[in-house]
């Protein structure tokens, strides 16, 4: 479909529409802040799970300060070296997976917005 078609399909939805459901839909098309959206994901069904990935990331980020440290303590032992370094790496991996994860559910909360609002215009028009 163009965007000529678009438009108009857009402009046609959006004349059906009662004066109240055209204020209603203003007020949505304003996309919450920043600060809104992150606390949004400990809210509903999967707050627990957005919970205990911050407390995993504040685990992640303590056994990686002291991992560091003890990679710095065992310089001449290259086997230590390894382990510590290799911990140290499994932390910031563990750490970019749960920041992944956290980034994948703010960006589910928006589509599900967007979804929310094109079901408001389709039920809207339905009861015209």
């Amino acid at each position: 479909m163009s965007n000529k078609n678009e438009s108009n399909l857009d402009k046609a939805i959006y004349q059906s529409l009662s004066q109240e459901d055209k204020d209603f839909l203003a007020s949505l098309d304003e996309e919450p802040n920043y600060f809104d959206q992150a606390t949004n994901i400990f809210k509903g069904r999967l707050g627990w799970v957005s919970w205990l990935t911050i407390i995993f990331r504040i685990l992640m980020v303590i056994v990686l300060v002291y991992s560091f440290d003890r990679f710095e303590n065992t310089a001449p032992d290259i086997k230590g070296m390894f382990r510590w370094g290799g911990l140290a790496v499994f932390c910031m991996l563990g750490l970019l997976l749960s920041k992944l994860w956290l980034a994948l559910h703010l960006q589910t909360n928006r589509v599900l917005r967007e979804l929310k609002k094109l079901e408001l215009q389709i039920a809207s028009l339905k009861q015209n």
